[in-house]
């Protein structure tokens, strides 16, 4: 249905592989087509100047989709992260997504869950 590149930060991605290996499985088994890539520099700062923040995950939605579906889609994308990543307690600046349409313009930006003592510890 949608083209999906995820692309976390270095330290993102090397703190949870697993997870974001997951979720691009995730969305492939909901019908899109998604993958995996480190963020790219001009990505990053090109992001601090427009929205003067800083993000764990920045998700690039390929292709314009109808408002309908474009909705629903983003849904489907959010639920399937948040299912999978948690915050880290203390990792200050870091939990927030943020996902781009084709022209680079904001769609949303996300909150990740907290992890919490309930969550049980990753295997390494």
């Amino acid at each position: 249905m949608a083209e999906i590149t995820l692309a976390p930060t270095v330290i993102e991605l090397g703190l949870n592989p697993e997870e974001y290996e997951s979720i691009v499985g995730d969305l492939r088994d909901a019908g899109h087509d998604a993958r995996l890539q480190e963020l790219q520099a001009e990505a990053r700062s090109s992001d601090a100047v427009i929205i003067g923040a800083a993000y764990s995950l920045w998700i690039f939605v390929g292709q314009p989709l109808a408002q309908r579906v474009r909705d629903e889609v983003l849904d489907e994308i959010i639920a399937i992260v948040k299912r999978r990543l948690r915050r880290s307690r203390g990792y200050r600046g870091r939990g927030t997504g943020v996902i781009y349409g084709p022209n680079r313009k904001v769609l949303r930006r996300f909150e990740l869950p907290e992890r919490d003592e309930a969550d049980e510890p990753r295997e390494r």
